[in-house]
């Protein structure tokens, strides 16, 4: 697929470039021209992950050729998303090479010639025709991108937590509890209970550093039953987070689908905090050195002592 994209927008921006030094009166204007729109295409792939948010950064992501093919191919290689889930973000680089290979071949094209007059260019109802061609493919490429499938059904479930808020230390240790009831008249399918902790200053939580068991499986509930299930959290970056849990229903099929339900969230406030002597590693942090330290003086002591020996024996 990294191929299959980097051949399409190639062609795309071979396309582009032909088109700019068509329009340009010399080559010094035609590549300065190309490399801008590059760049400002290249930009936004660079953004820190809090700038890809909102209508406005959902435009610089699905609709820029090349940010796009770097979404899809992290979705399906890093995520391991599926081609179903990320098609969406091939219709940018796809479009875009329609785009540019329409306007080069259906308008450019006929006014090229090997000499170095330009012929003037005539209207052709064939090159509209073209370019209405084009037009619609990326008009039927980009409607999928648009669709959004219904959401399924509200589950009867509801997910809530002991604790509110929670105050502590880095190298603390938080424990809580969250409880799940069936509020409908009939037994839930299988369901899972996963932990998810958000920064609220934006950056990335790790999971792994903060918690042994990110999710729980949670068998069937019958009608009115709850279940409950203990959490523990490794505070160890100073911040402010929220702490909240989703509970996901087992589908009933491969084509079907449920909707996640979210607990009340634990506000989590860390403060940095430095122990001298963390899990008892004082002694050994200080003793390995000045141990190494008097072994090496000793062997030292005995070698000049040997040394001294044998000089007076000679």
């Amino acid at each position: 697929m990294g191929g299959l994209l980097g051949t399409i927008n190639l062609l795309a921006f071979t396309a582009l470039g032909m088109l700019v030094s068509y329009w340009s009166n010399s080559n010094r204007t035609s590549v300065f021209l190309s490399l801008i729109i590059y760049l400002v295409l290249l930009l936004p792939t660079q953004f820190p992950g809090q700038a890809h948010t909102g209508a406005f950064g959902d435009l610089l992501q699905r609709w820029n050729p090349l940010e796009a093919t770097n979404v899809f191919l992290a979705w399906l290689i890093v995520n391991n998303r599926t081609l179903d889930e990320t098609m969406s973000w091939i219709v940018a680089p796809v479009a875009f090479a329609i785009l540019m290979l329409g306007v080069l071949f259906l308008y450019a094209g006929p006014g090229l010639r090997l000499d170095a007059v330009r012929a003037r260019l005539r209207p052709s109802w064939g090159r509209v025709a073209g370019l209405l061609v084009a037009a619609g493919l990326v008009a039927a490429l980009a409607r999928p991108a648009l669709w959004r499938p219904p959401r399924p059904p509200t589950p009867p479930c509801r997910s809530r937590s002991t604790k509110e808020w929670a105050t502590s230390r880095t190298g603390d240790v938080i424990e809580f509890t969250t409880r799940v009831t069936n509020n409908g008249a009939e037994s839930t399918p299988r369901m899972i209970v996963a932990m998810n902790i958000i920064n609220l200053t934006g950056e990335v939580v790790d999971l792994e550093d903060w918690s042994p068991q990110r999710t729980q499986v949670m068998e069937p509930l019958a009608a009115g039953q709850t279940a409950e299930h203990s959490w523990t959290v490794n505070t160890i970056i100073k911040g402010d987070y929220m702490v909240y849990m989703v509970v996901a229903s087992e589908p009933s099929g491969a084509e079907a689908t449920s909707l996640p339900v979210a607990s009340s969230g634990i506000h989590l406030t860390v403060a940095p905090f430095t122990r001298i002597n963390p899990g008892g590693v004082l002694p050994l942090a200080a003793g390995l050195p000045l141990g190494l330290t008097a072994l090496t003086g000793f062997i030292r002591f005995r070698r000049r002592r040997a040394i001294t020996a044998g000089a007076g024996e000679g």
